[in-house]
């Protein structure tokens, strides 16, 4: 979040839309809208860190980022706990519905 813009951090979606896709012009120096797609300061970075070594191949399709690897791997330790979440949450629900039911007669 330290190199998040505040802008994109309390955005409302569909109401405050992202900044322009943009590139600094080499000449001035300036960011200039390169598409009217409109990305957040993150995608950027993720773009910049993809493609940080010009010199070498493109990035494949199938290439991802270090970090997706690393949660993806948390996520293997992480089902039991899943599953014991949303067992627990469709209990809550059932008998939520039985007593809101119950509650209405």
């Amino acid at each position: 979040f330290e190199k998040e813009r505040i802008a994109d951090m309390f955005r409302i979606p569909f109401a405050m839309p992202a900044g322009k896709e943009s590139e600094v012009d080499e000449e001035s120096g300036k960011c200039v809208p390169i598409s009217d797609r409109r990305m957040p300061k993150w995608y950027h970075d993720e773009v910049e860190a993809l493609r940080k070594d010009e010199g070498g191949p493109a990035p494949s399709p199938t290439s991802v980022p270090e970090h997706f690897e690393l949660y993806r791997g948390l996520q293997q330790e992480w089902w039991c706990y899943d599953v014991y979440s949303r067992i627990g949450i469709l209990f809550w629900f059932s008998h939520w519905l039985t007593s809101a039911s119950l509650y209405s007669m």
